[in-house]
């Protein structure tokens, strides 16, 4: 049968001996359409870092890292010297590129932490598998549960009016999941961004949360969580928020997001403080937060997401699939990732970051129509990759071959 040849080939394919015979990193910039502006600054550019894994069959995989601090450690200049070291001695050269779990396993031995670093080796990763079985990597993942997702889409701080003006806009064009980026410890501000939103009949169902990223205090998160308690109050069953998201710092305690969440009328989203699996299951076990926001170049890749992702289904804890300033490649491993998943958020998720940017290096942005994203029907992560833009784009790169 033609399934029976499918299956024979991909056997024989991944049976064979696959070597990584080149890695090129490229560091990209690529300007975004406007300035984004959190609690930690203004951006108007995304920084970006792209590994090319080549093997001896042909096949190229893709991968990314997206440093963006002060929200991440890993900086650009850090990534690209940790994969110059690392590259050598694990990945070119390597004998089996499509054991994946092997390669985890010898990056192990070699660096400790470095998560983006990881990150973006995982990817290129699973691209080449991929590729090499002829399947996209949600098939290999366990299969999808869903082809398509609603795209949610951030505002960056601003006031209650423009909020409104912004959602009714975005409306028109198929959004209605909003995220409100919140200002540095600006509570009331926020709340009277929630409460003007909740106010105003945009004549179809709106889903809205908001995002501190580690903006605020422990106080201040306290009288966040009180305010917004009494909002809730008072609007009754015309209340909408559907969680808030990184009220505090990183190294906020676990006690400390348990005593906020008791308090919260909604679910808590940790996303700065979800990193690794040990910060999984810490917040799992201790009941800290109702939701997980999952980044894959934040957490490792999707072999790490992927287990913090089943941590969280474990304990009952709903999933936000999230984005920094990403490219197509990571946004691709996301939403393969993501439509696995049978825990996720209810609405949009974070697949707009393309959208933002004056211009990609991949095709990702032609699957999000009206709102909403598909998957890419291509094997591997589904994405290509336009080398002449990565090129334009590019401001510094290095090649690794077995001989250097």
């Amino acid at each position: 049968s033609e399934t029976g040849r499918t299956m024979q080939g991909s056997s024989q394919a991944l049976g064979a001996t696959s070597s990584i015979v080149q890695a090129k990193i490229f560091r990209i910039q690529i300007p975004l359409q406007k300035p984004y502006t959190v609690s930690y600054g203004t951006f108007n550019t995304a920084n970006v870092i792209l590994l090319r894994l080549e093997t001896n069959t042909g096949i190229v995989g893709w991968g990314e890292a997206d440093p963006l601090p002060p929200f991440t450690q890993e900086t650009a200049a850090s990534i690209m010297s940790v994969l110059k070291e690392v590259l050598p001695g694990v990945i070119v050269g390597n004998k089996n590129a499509t054991c994946i779990n092997g390669i985890h396993r010898m990056l192990d031995e070699r660096i400790s932490g470095n998560l983006m670093v990881r990150g973006a080796i995982d990817m290129a990763l699973w691209d080449i598998l991929g590729k090499t079985l002829g399947a996209p990597v949600c098939q290999l993942l366990g299969g999808a549960i869903r082809r398509s997702m609603p795209i949610l889409w951030p505002f960056g701080v601003q006031t209650p009016a423009e909020d409104v003006a912004a959602i009714k806009e975005k409306l028109k064009q198929g959004f209605a999941t909003f995220m409100l980026k919140l200002g540095k410890g600006d509570v009331n501000n926020t709340v009277a961004r929630v409460q003007a939103i909740n106010k105003t009949d945009f004549g179809q169902q709106v889903h809205l949360n908001v995002d501190a990223n580690q903006g605020y205090t422990l106080a201040q998160a306290n009288q966040l969580v009180s305010k917004l308690a009494d909002l809730s109050s008072t609007l009754g069953e015309n209340f909408n928020l559907s969680f808030v998201e990184q009220p505090v710092t990183h190294s906020c305690s676990v006690a400390n997001w348990q005593s906020l969440q008791a308090k919260s009328p909604v679910p808590l989203s940790a996303d700065e403080s979800i990193q690794t699996l040990q910060d999984a299951k810490d917040f799992a076990v201790s009941g800290a937060a109702g939701v997980f926001s999952l980044k894959v170049s934040k957490c490792g890749g999707l072999t790490n997401s992927r287990e913090i992702a089943k941590i969280a289904e474990l304990f009952n804890i709903q999933l936000l699939c999230n984005s920094m300033l990403e490219g197509g490649v990571t946004q691709a491993a996301s939403l393969q990732l993501a439509c696995t998943l049978p825990n996720l958020v209810e609405g949009g998720h974070c697949f707009m970051s393309t959208l933002r940017m004056a211009d990609d290096v991949t095709n990702f942005s032609s699957f999000c129509v009206d709102g909403q994203v598909s998957l890419p029907p291509a094997p591997g992560l589904g994405v290509e990759v336009d080398e002449g833009k990565v090129a334009k784009y590019c401001v510094e790169e290095f090649t690794i071959t077995p001989e250097n």
